[in-house]
């Protein structure tokens, strides 16, 4: 009921702004939409922190189908891969040896990562970067966002908001490896201070990977009326997708002999939905305040994930909640067991919120308040449809195996200055304060064994500030430095590590965690000389490291350590060598340390569980060296070329520094060649573009992890065992990219 309140709320305050409109002329510039409504979380020239924007002129370079992680791959401090190997489908990125689930993802400012695991699926909304008008990443706690804490980093992403001007965009593409996409736009213009954004498009790839081919259709649609010194939206998008499953690495000797293997061979799918519904009012109150409010509804639901039980052979039927049953063999009662069991895994989720902040500005202060609320309800369930055991009756029917509800809402306010105490010299003073509550409950099945098990009530209250200044050395030179706090929960899968609770579960048994940030650096702003240093160093207490090793369904297994950093330098820089010619690069240099961290082994000969203690070791998929360089070429005004290498040192699988676990250095090179034809073709301005991606067709892996239940130990020798996954990227690929506006 609390949730409904809040969005009744909301809309009429629309509605009261809606009815006093006027016809006022409107201007282009009030086109900007989603600029204006999460202005208060994303960053200012008073509010410096390490990040880089991507326009977008920059996403049109760069994007040509293949996700958010890929697209990103080439900013400082982020490594990404795909578990199919192109890109496309199922992708992950880190931001300095971190994984996604902690970072802060949103759109338009409705957070993106799923609240009880934290984590993002960039394939379920595949292909929206065609209609992203802006990405912007920060590295490091950042400043106050919407959503999950900004640990990581974050990044927030704009959709293209409604314009002045009337265009259609079509475009379409085709690649290695069976990947293509099309897609066409239309934008209305504005009449009558009414105007339409609509899209809609389709990406799909066949997979570098065996049976790894994955199918997204995506749209999106955007309505803006406008009002006197305002504007109030509806933004509506999502995607429908379908993919085959292939999450899980590879041996060393597999990957020697057949390094497209995809250990799941029995048609193991998934397919996914997700809608997201938007409702924004940015208003201007005078020449000092503004105020921008905006309410959403995020509907996900999992259709089908088809999961193959390896394991399943000689299971009691009521392990699958299945009644059990016997046969006569003569005078012998021979009692039934699974065999080959097709279960398919569900999920239902509906998330609902709102945010308002409100903007003071004069000639030295600015200041920004802001609110957040949003509530969270997640069923999850599997059901069984196929086996070659079942009991009579049950064959063809989806006969549900376990039903569990998770529940998790939370607020979070900031409040934000920015002072001038000079024309050179800006200060900022950003605090935030962050609740949420997680409840979980379990249905008690007919024939299951009984495995409701009691998981406490949860709630989390975190105190997040931020400081820091700014020095405008000349028209060109700018300094700055920042310090910050961030603190984050555990997850639903850091509690259960797995689908449902398996035992009983108490909040203490995993500890929130805390990241002390400190960063500092300069930024060259020159028409031939973009240039931006900066170094951190994160000081971490109760991280929640990834041992390694992936659970059942391909999350990672995490645990608490003690005390751990990261400290480094990154580099950005843009460089004129002549008016045709540009050198680009990034650059990050880091040392991740754990100080101390408990593993834990199983004996090779009783399986009883030993813990091991290791001291100052490295952290696991943390390279210490990640650097990309290229050069773009322009010989012609409708020619373009960029030549890209990107190298990434070795880095451990697990945090225990053994050799035996280590991804091996890579270094992959990319060509794009653009031609604008519209010098030849004089409707439509055609766009070609050609892309060849691991030019030279490296070998590599950028990810790997540990197979699950293989960390033993050897009680003769002492002696530990693990094996290696591997994660195979797509040996050399190519796309072609059409785009025609009119």
């Amino acid at each position: 009921m609390k949730s409904k309140s809040y969005l009744l709320g909301v809309l009429c305050l629309f509605y009261c702004h809606l009815v006093k409109a006027q016809s006022d002329s409107v201007s282009k510039s009030k086109g900007s939409l989603q600029e204006l409504i999460i202005s208060g979380i994303k960053t200012s020239p008073s509010m410096v922190v390490s990040q880089l924007t991507l326009k977008r002129t920059d996403l049109a370079e760069r994007y040509f189908g293949a996700d958010v992680p890929s697209l990103l791959n080439a900013t400082p401090s982020v490594n990404s891969y795909s578990d199919n190997g192109t890109g496309f489908g199922y992708s992950y990125l880190r931001i300095r040896g971190m994984d996604q689930s902690r970072v802060n993802h949103s759109i338009n400012g409705i957070p993106l990562n799923d609240p009880e695991s934290q984590n993002v699926f960039f394939n379920n909304i595949a292909d929206m970067t065609s209609g992203f008008e802006q990405i912007q990443v920060q590295r490091g706690v950042g400043i106050s966002g919407n959503g999950g804490s900004s640990y990581a980093g974050s990044i927030q992403m704009l959709t293209k908001s409604v314009q002045a001007n009337q265009q259609t965009e079509v475009y379409t593409g085709m690649g290695s490896f069976g990947s293509r996409r099309f897609g066409i736009s239309y934008q209305s213009g504005i009449h009558k201070n009414f105007g339409v954004y609509a899209r809609i498009s389709q990406v799909a790839t066949d997979g570098y990977r065996a049976s790894s081919g994955m199918q997204v259709n995506n749209y999106q649609l955007s309505l803006a009326y406008f009002i006197p010194k305002g504007v109030i939206a509806l933004n509506m998008f999502g995607g429908f997708a379908n993919s085959k499953l292939a999450y899980a690495g590879i041996t060393a000797a597999d990957l020697k002999n057949n390094r497209k293997m995809n250990p799941f061979t029995q048609g193991e799918s998934d397919g996914f939905k997700q809608h997201f519904f938007q409702l924004q009012l940015s208003k201007q109150l005078n020449n000092r305040f503004s105020y921008n409010a905006s309410t959403y509804l995020v509907l996900g639901k999992a259709t089908d994930f088809q999961y193959f039980f390896p394991q399943s052979d000689f299971t009691p039927l009521n392990y699958f909640n299945l009644p059990n049953w016997s046969w006569l063999n003569g005078n012998d009662t021979v009692n039934v067991t699974t065999s080959n069991v097709m279960a398919s895994y569900r999920l239902n989720q509906v998330f609902t919120g709102a945010f308002a902040n409100m903007t003071y500005t004069n000639q030295r202060l600015q200041a920004v308040v802001g609110m957040h609320v949003n509530n969270f309800v997640a069923d999850h369930f599997m059901v069984v449809q196929d086996g070659d055991s079942l009991p009579p009756g049950t064959k063809g029917k989806e006969h549900q195996v376990y039903f569990n509800t998770g529940t998790k809402n939370e607020w979070n306010a900031f409040a934000k200055i920015s002072y001038a105490f000079h024309s050179k010299l800006t200060g900022f003073l950003d605090i935030s304060l962050r609740q949420t509550n997680f409840n979980y409950l379990a249905k008690q099945m007919a024939f299951r064994p009984d495995h409701t098990w009691l998981v406490e009530p949860m709630k989390w209250f975190f105190v997040n500030p931020r400081f820091g200044l700014n020095y405008q050395l000349n028209q060109h030179i700018k300094f700055y430095s920042n310090f910050g706090l961030s603190q984050r929960e555990p997850t639903r899968f850091d509690y259960f590590n797995d689908d449902l609770a398996n035992t009983n579960v108490s909040q203490s048994a995993v500890l929130p965690e805390q990241v002390i940030n400190a960063e500092g650096g300069m930024i060259v702003n020159h028409p031939d000389l973009q240039f931006a240093l900066n170094g951190f160093y994160m000081y971490f207490k109760n991280q929640i490291a990834a041992t390694g090793m992936l659970n059942s369904y391909g999350f990672p297994i995490n645990s608490n350590v003690g005390e751990s950093y990261r400290a480094g330098i990154e580099l950005d820089m843009n460089v004129k060598i002549h008016p045709k010619l540009k050198f680009i690069a990034t650059c990050a240099l880091s040392q991740n340390k754990i100080n101390t961290i408990t593993m834990r082994y199983a004996n090779s000969n009783t399986y009883a569980d030993t813990f091991l203690v290791f001291k100052n070791t490295d952290a696991a998929f943390s390279p210490a060296l990640i650097m990309n360089q290229g050069l773009r070429y322009v010989p012609f005004k409708w020619v373009e070329l960029e030549y890209t290498n990107r190298y990434v040192s070795e880095q451990f699988l697990d945090n225990t520094s053994n050799s035996r676990l280590l991804l091996p250095s890579y270094t992959v090179s990319d060509l794009r060649v653009q031609f604008n034809l519209s010098r030849f073709v004089k409707k439509m301005n055609p766009i070609l573009s050609f892309r060849v991606q691991n030019i030279f067709n490296e070998s590599y892996c950028p990810m790997g992890s540990i197979q699950p239940f293989t960390n033993t130990i050897d009680p003769t020798n002492g002696s530990l065992g693990s094996t290696p996954l591997y994660f195979p990227a797509a040996t050399r690929n190519f796309f072609v990219n059409l785009n025609f506006t009119f």
